[in-house]
């Protein structure tokens, strides 16, 4: 039988790597922070910039779900749209909390949707957590 916390991390890792919802995080949220280049989007990502992303992404995937909720329950769309706000900068600051920048979560997430081996080696790192 599996206990509870394998469920849930199975069930995060599953929604993570098939949803695709990890790149969360558009440009306009941090404005002013420059793109990279594709030469810094195709460097390896290493064993601990995973691990730090794992735990980010699950955080972040937590966050998504509270924040769905409480933009149903908005009563007007200015209302909707402030809790996305608030919503969004709480992301990044959970992002920046791991010691990540936004731009490094969002490399190494897409770099998981097109990456089968990073994707293999983040979907471990999920299972064991």
């Amino acid at each position: 039988m599996l206990s509870m916390k394998s469920m849930i991390s199975g069930s995060v890792c599953a929604a993570l790597l098939t949803l695709g919802s990890t790149a969360v995080l558009s440009q306009e949220a941090y404005e002013g922070e420059p793109t990279q280049s594709q030469t810094e989007q195709q460097q390896p990502v290493t064993d601990s910039e995973l691990a730090l992303y794992a735990q980010a992404a699950q955080k972040v995937a937590q966050m998504q779900q509270g924040l769905q909720e409480n933009m149903q329950q908005a009563a007007t769309a200015e209302e909707a749209q402030a809790i996305q706000a608030e919503g969004q900068e709480s992301i990044v600051n959970a992002v920046q909390s791991f010691g990540m920048t936004v731009e490094e979560y969002n490399r190494i997430a897409q770099l998981s949707q097109t990456d089968p081996e990073l994707r293999s080696r983040l979907g471990a790192l999920l299972q064991q957590q």
